[in-house]
């Protein structure tokens, strides 16, 4: 199946979402049409499958580097850690992801990146319930919601409209800057 994913990103990232079709993703992964079939039942739900494990990776790496920051640090402290990974991902070829990105979203992929998305917002929450003390926040869930909802378009828009913005250090401290200044910004 690795190997289905594999060339359907490849196919995607070279070729684009209307040259995409099982016969090639088969061809590519150098496995039949029927072993394809075997585990997907069109290409659509192989570009599901693609998008849904892209998330998946993009929310193991943000783990790996908050695990990684030194123990104790705050969530305030580790607010570039959680930006640097997700910059990561994007790094060497921001252009193709937002072009990947824009097909995508044309194509009615839409939902699969809310899927996705929901499941950082809840894994935000859990982080910020720990902390919530230390914030100006009121409701996790809700918080982590605007938070990820806020980066997350941010970032999309940017790799769509304007991908060398993405790469520069000026985008990582404004992400930065706008999610501390939300939750730690107190309306005294």
């Amino acid at each position: 199946m690795d190997a289905i994913i594999e060339a359907t990103t490849q196919i995607l990232a070279s070729e684009g979402i209307t040259r995409l079709s099982t016969n090639r993703i088969a061809k590519r992964a150098g496995v039949s049409i029927g072993t394809l079939y075997q585990y997907f039942e069109n290409k659509e739900e192989v570009v599901r499958t693609v998008i849904l494990r892209f998330e998946e990776e993009t929310s193991a790496v943000i783990r790996e580097h908050i695990a990684a920051a030194a123990v104790g640090n705050s969530l305030y402290d580790n607010v570039p850690v959680v930006i640097d990974a997700l910059l990561e991902i994007t790094r060497g070829d921001a252009a193709s992801h937002g072009a990947l990105l824009n097909q995508l979203l044309e194509a009615g992929f839409a939902a699969e990146f809310e899927v996705a998305d929901e499941r950082m917002e809840v894994f935000l929450a859990g982080m910020l319930m720990n902390e919530i003390r230390d914030t100006a926040l009121e409701s996790p869930l809700v918080s982590a919601k605007m938070i990820v909802r806020s980066v997350l378009g941010i970032l999309r828009i940017s790799l769509r409209r304007d991908p060398e913005l993405v790469q520069t250090p000026e985008f990582r401290e404004e992400l930065i800057r706008l999610i501390r200044r939300y939750a730690w910004e107190r309306a005294d």
